[in-house]
């Protein structure tokens, strides 16, 4: 039999260098493998002393991963704009109904819809000056990837005489890309919700050698 463990981390990292220039936070980076295999004869005292009659085998691999995905870019609406004033924004809204920008920017309160007000709160504040993005965006995030997947495979090998041998094997994997955000086959303008790409894979497999004769 044999066991191991892997394991890489963001600690052991230098921090990135955009990651630095955004102010943002390191990111995470870690890779975790846990695994074992072991295998031998079928032996059972008093019972099933034959030890070269049947054999087992039983592997099982866990690994865990988070590491970031790209830079996401956006312009998100300032705390000023959520209000209704953009006296301080490059855009110019004007009153649908004469078609003309409102005074001083600024959209009267009363023509402000409280449900649509409420829902513009789901998007993200503001976290870099455009002064730094060059009015590109106002809003940078670095969504993860967490992808835990697991394997494992079981096997019995059998002599059953000197002409016939079988064995049966089982396979069994099973991953899950779990995303922020960015989502694992989608991907939404803003930071939203967790999307999960789950990906089951299995087998079974049945293997039987038949000598007829030594010519055969």
């Amino acid at each position: 039999g044999t066991g191991y463990w892997y394991k890489r981390h963001e600690m052991f990292n230098a921090t990135d260098y955009f990651v630095n220039q955004s102010g943002l936070q390191k990111t995470i980076y870690r890779f975790t493998t846990l695994g074992f295999a072991v295998g031998g004869p079928v032996y059972i005292p008093g019972v099933f002393t034959k030890k070269n009659k049947l054999f087992f085998f039983n592997s099982y691999e866990n690994g865990q991963s988070k590491f970031p995905a790209q830079f996401q870019e956006y312009t998100m609406p300032t705390a000023l704009e959520r209000q209704g004033n953009f006296s301080q924004s490059a855009l110019l809204p004007k009153d649908p109904s004469t078609g003309a920008p409102f005074p001083g920017n600024v959209i009267p309160a009363t023509r402000i819809n409280s449900s649509t007000q409420a829902l513009m709160n789901v998007f993200p504040l503001p976290n870099i000056s455009t002064s730094l993005t060059g009015g590109a965006y106002n809003y940078v995030f670095q969504p993860d990837y967490n992808i835990p997947k697991w394997s494992e495979v079981a096997k019995v090998d059998a002599q059953i005489s000197s002409n016939d041998s079988l064995y049966v094997r089982i396979n069994a994997f099973k991953s899950d890309t779990q995303a922020w955000y960015t989502g694992a086959v989608t991907n939404p303008a803003w930071p939203w919700f967790i999307q999960h790409y789950i990906f089951p894979d299995g087998s079974v497999a049945m293997h039987e050698t038949h000598i007829f004769s030594p010519t055969i």
